[in-house]
C-alpha cells in the first residue's frame, strides 16, 4: 500500500510482514529486505512512485524517506519538462506531416501524387513498414497511394474487397470511425490479414477518409512489424493526418472531375467543328447524339427543334440503346410540354430519387419513357429558342450535375451548328427551287404571248 499524496511508506523487514503485494513479493524473492516508497504526482495529475531497496533489514527510517520525498519534487519537474517536450516535437512532427500533405495539392496534382505523399508521411511519423490510401468508389476501390516494405502491390486491392477473400474494411468504415488493431495474431482474421500476418505485419490502424460533408470517401491503413507498437494516441495522429488527406483528396478530386468535363467538352465541340455543314441538321444532330450518349454513359440522347412557324415540335435526332423508346416524329408546340418548360427554365433535372426537385413535364416524359433520370437543356441561336436537347438513363443517379453541366456546355455551339446548317439546307432548297423555275423559262424558250407561255 502507497499513500498518494506525497507520504514516504517505510517497510524494515520484508520478512517479517505477514501480506505482501505481488510487486513487493517479488523483489523479496530477489533477496530484497527492506524498502522504501515515494509517491509524487505530474502536473496533469499522474501518480508516479520511486521505490528504493536493499537485502538488509532495518536500513532505511523516516529521515530517508524525507530526503526521497525531496529528490522527487525535481525528478517530477524534470519528467514533465521532458514530456512537454515530448509533445511539442511531436506535434510539431503532425503539423510538417500535414503540410506536407496540404503541399500536395499543386496545380495538376491527382488522387495518385497526393496518395504517395500521404502513405511515405505515415511511413515516416509512425514508424509504419507498410501505408496505403484508398478511395471508395461505390463497390470498387481505388488505390490512391502505397508504401510498403513487405506487402506485394498487386495484393492490396484484397484488403479493401468485401467479398470471402477480403477484409471488408470498407464495410467497417461506415461504423467505425478509427481503429487500432495492437497484435493481429490476437485478432479474428479475414483472409486479407492472414496474408498481412505472415508478411509479417502484427499492429494496424486504419481511420476513414472523410469530406468536408462528413462522407467517408475512402480509408487509410498503416502496419507494424512489432506488436503492440502504437495506442490511442498514435491512433487520433493518424486519423488527424488522415482528415487533411480528406480535404486534399476532396480537392483533387474536384480538379480531376473539372478536368475530365473540360475534356469532354472540347471533344463534343471539336466534333461539331468537323461535321459538314453542307450536311442536312438531322445528319449534324444525329451523330452529335450518339457521341454525347457514349460521353455521358445515357440510355438515350434526343434532339428537338422548334418550328414556330409550323407550329411543331420536330424530332431531328434520337439516339438510344436497344428497346428504348422513341419520341414522336412531330408533335404541335402547344402539345409539347417541353416547349413551354425550356421556355421557362432553360436547364432541367430529374431523378427518381428526389423526383420533388425536377420540374413536373421532365418527370412525367423521363417516366413515361422509362427512364430513372434525365437532363434537359434549351439550344438558343440568333437570340431565339430552337430546340433543345436531353439525356436520359434508367439509373435514377445516371444523370446528375455534372451530366447537367457538359450538356449545358455543349448546347451553345450545338445550336448555332443546327441553325447554320438549316440556314445552308434552306438556302440551298431556295438555290434548287431558283435554277428549276429559270432552267423550265429556258427550256420553254422564246414567245412572243403568255397565251403561248
Amino acid at each position: 500500500r502507497m499513500d498518494s499524496e506525497g507520504v514516504a511508506e517505510c517497510i524494515g523487514d520484508l520478512a517479517e510482514r505477514p501480506e505482501l503485494t505481488d510487486a513487493s513479493a517479488r523483489v523479496f524473492q530477489r533477496g530484497i529486505r527492506s524498502l522504501m516508497r515515494t509517491p509524487f504526482r505530474l502536473s496533469d495529475g499522474t501518480l508516479s512512485t520511486v521505490t528504493v531497496g536493499s537485502t538488509g533489514a532495518g536500513q532505511y527510517g523516516p529521515t530517508d524517506a524525507e530526503a526521497l520525498l525531496d529528490l522527487c519534487r525535481p525528478v517530477g519537474v524534470a519528467i514533465d519538462r521532458v514530456r512537454l517536450l515530448s509533445t511539442i516535437t511531436s506535434t510539431s512532427a503532425v503539423l510538417d506531416s500535414k503540410t506536407r500533405v496540404l503541399a500536395a495539392l499543386v496545380p495538376g496534382a491527382t488522387v495518385e501524387s497526393v496518395g504517395a505523399v500521404f502513405v511515405e508521411e505515415a511511413l515516416r511519423l509512425l514508424g509504419a513498414v507498410h501505408a496505403v490510401a484508398v478511395l471508395f468508389d461505390g463497390a470498387s476501390s481505388r488505390i490512391a497511394g502505397m508504401a510498403s516494405h513487405l506487402l506485394a502491390g498487386e495484393r492490396a486491392p484484397m484488403f479493401f474487397a468485401e467479398g470471402p477473400d477480403g477484409a471488408g474494411w470498407p464495410k467497417g468504415m461506415a461504423d467505425v470511425q478509427a481503429q487500432v488493431i495492437p497484435d493481429l495474431a490476437l485478432a479474428e482474421r479475414s483472409p486479407a490479414e492472414d496474408y498481412m500476418l505472415a508478411a509479417g505485419v502484427r499492429s494496424v490502424m486504419r481511420a476513414p477518409i472523410v469530406d468536408s460533408g462528413g462522407k467517408v470517401r475512402g480509408m487509410v491503413a498503416a502496419g507494424a512489424l512489432a506488436a503492440f507498437a502504437w495506442d490511442e494516441g498514435h491512433l487520433a495522429t493518424f486519423t488527424e493526418l488522415a482528415q487533411s488527406l480528406g480535404l486534399v483528396f476532396e480537392r483533387t478530386q474536384l480538379y480531376e472531375a473539372a478536368e475530365e468535363r473540360a475534356a469532354k467538352v472540347q471533344s463534343l465541340t471539336r466534333l461539331l467543328s468537323t461535321l459538314n455543314l453542307q450536311s442536312p441538321p438531322e445528319e449534324v444532330a444525329r451523330l452529335f447524339a450518339r457521341r454525347v450518349r457514349e460521353y455521358l454513359g445515357a440510355d438515350g440522347v434526343m434532339v428537338h427543334s422548334f418550328d414556330s412557324a409550323a407550329g411543331q415540335r420536330v424530332r431531328v435526332a434520337f439516339d438510344a440503346r436497344a428497346g428504348q423508346p422513341q419520341t414522336p416524329d412531330r408533335i404541335p408546340l402547344q402539345d409539347s410540354t417541353g416547349f413551354p418548360g425550356t421556355l421557362e427554365q432553360p436547364h432541367s433535372r430529374f431523378s427518381a430519387v428526389e423526383p420533388q426537385h425536377g420540374p413536373a413535364w421532365l418527370r412525367d416524359a423521363a417516366t413515361a419513357m422509362g427512364y430513372g433520370s434525365a437532363v434537359c437543356v434549351r439550344l438558343d441561336a440568333a437570340g431565339e429558342s430552337i430546340g433543345m436537347i436531353a439525356a436520359a438513363s434508367v439509373d435514377p443517379a445516371g444523370m446528375g450535375e455534372d451530366e447537367l453541366e457538359i450538356l449545358a456546355a455543349v448546347a451553345p455551339p450545338l445550336g448555332m451548328v443546327l441553325e447554320r446548317a438549316r440556314a445552308v439546307t434552306s438556302l440551298r432548297l431556295q438555290t434548287q427551287r431558283t435554277q428549276a423555275v429559270l432552267d423550265i423559262l429556258a427550256a420553254l424558250g422564246p414567245a412572243e404571248s403568255t397565251d403561248l407561255i
